[in-house]
């Protein structure tokens, strides 16, 4: 039996903080499974064609992972939102902007820049595609500008076009996070969700092009302000209280509002009006229920949220290539039964790659000395070098 505590040690993610907010972690897992679930729907068909009443739910389950992506953008909205009200509303150290813009260098690019150099070995040395066609669009993605240039996903790595509008929010957000400098919680509250109202009701207003919108923060900012949302109520309310009274209570309601996510997607009316409303309420049920933050805080279920960078990045890539290795698996069941069997063997192959690619990549870049401790490597390299051929002379 695996030891939790190595589980822990091993793929525990740094933070700069030194804390981890495990609920969050565990809503990264969330947002993670659901995105894996959608693409692997989109890429794969195994066994019969579906028929049936189970074959129709499993099919509908998955599809709702496209609001994976949302979801992360509020939890995006939430960790990058945190030190500044912190600050504004706890009285906690200011947050310096030079190292704010060194940790996303640090921690964040090395992961990244890597996996669309590996992306373009593959496309180049595997595939034997041209250079000519696909070298402008490498370049764009490494300098989050594909969708911008090109007006449609990365055809390098497609789930990108979302860390291109991370990156877009990442350097808005200083800005935007003087929101937490006013006083007046009510006030500062209601700034907010009017900003969310007016962003979640701009295409009806403006003639915007889709992917202008789809594509951009423009489309998407009222997901990274719902998460500013919960962060106020966790700095002024959540993380202050220790006692949570009516936290079975809580449970109840995030349970009946996740359904209620669930039945807005599936009929596919007003979505986009109501899903941010039903993901915060969602999202404070899991700081302030019982069950529901047991379940989030999970060491296996925040482990695996930890990883969610790594498994985002790698995800697809496996999933859209694991037919070849996959698909002489059918069994003589129906469809669903395939679906589920399938979708549990490529969710176990993404956790033994992209876990192997925290453990050795991104963790060590999550280590904000990791470039002084890398030029200091080479330096002492290079005495010994010197040393030895002076020793020669």
């Amino acid at each position: 039996m695996v030891n939790p505590d190595w589980i822990s040690t091993t793929f525990s993610r740094t933070t700069s903080s030194g804390t981890v907010i495990k609920e969050i972690d565990g809503l990264r897992f969330m947002s993670i499974f659901l995105v894996i679930l959608l693409h692997f729907n989109l890429n794969t068909m195994p066994g019969q064609p579906p028929n049936g009443l189970m074959d129709w739910l499993v099919i509908h389950v998955s599809s709702i992972g496209k609001v994976g992506v949302q979801l992360f953008f509020i939890i995006s909205g939430f960790v990058l939102g945190l030190p500044f009200a912190r600050h504004f509303l706890a009285g906690a150290r200011a947050v310096s902007i030079k190292s704010y813009f060194k940790r996303r260098v640090t921690r964040l690019e090395p992961p990244y820049v890597l996996n669309l150099i590996i992306c373009g070995f593959i496309i180049f040395i595997i595939l034997h595609r041209s250079f000519h066609i696909y070298g402008a669009p490498l370049l764009a993605s490494i300098f989050y500008s594909h969708s911008l240039i090109y007006h449609k996903m990365s055809i390098i790595n497609p789930v990108t076009w979302s860390l291109e509008v991370e990156i877009q929010f990442y350097i808005l957000a200083p800005f935007l996070a003087r929101i937490f400098s006013v006083k007046s919680s009510c006030i500062r509250r209601g700034a907010i969700v009017s900003v969310i109202a007016l962003f979640i009701i701009l295409p009806n207003l403006l003639p915007l092009h889709h992917y202008l919108y789809n594509l951009s923060l423009l489309g998407s900012l009222q997901y990274f302000l719902t998460g500013f949302l919960l962060v106020d109520f966790f700095v002024k309310t959540w993380e202050r209280s220790g006692a949570r009274p009516f936290r079975a209570l809580w449970d109840v309601f995030g349970l009946l509002t996740l359904a209620g996510l669930f039945v807005v997607w599936i009929s596919n009316r007003y979505v986009e009006y109501l899903f941010p409303g039903l993901a915060f309420l969602f999202f404070a049920s899991v700081f302030q229920g019982r069950l529901l933050r047991s379940f989030f805080s999970n060491i296996w279920i925040t482990t695996i949220g930890g990883m969610c960078y790594s498994i985002y990045l790698y995800h697809y890539l496996i999933t859209a290539h694991a037919e070849w290795i996959l698909g002489w698996l059918v069994l003589p069941m129906p469809y669903w039964c395939n679906f589920i069997a399938h979708f549990v063997l490529h969710f176990m192959m993404i956790l033994m790659f992209c876990g192997a690619f925290f453990v050795f990549i991104e963790k060590p870049c999550m280590n904000p000395a990791w470039p002084n401790r890398l030029t200091a490597w080479f330096r002492a390299r290079a005495r010994v070098f010197r040393g030895a051929h002076t020793g020669l002379g």
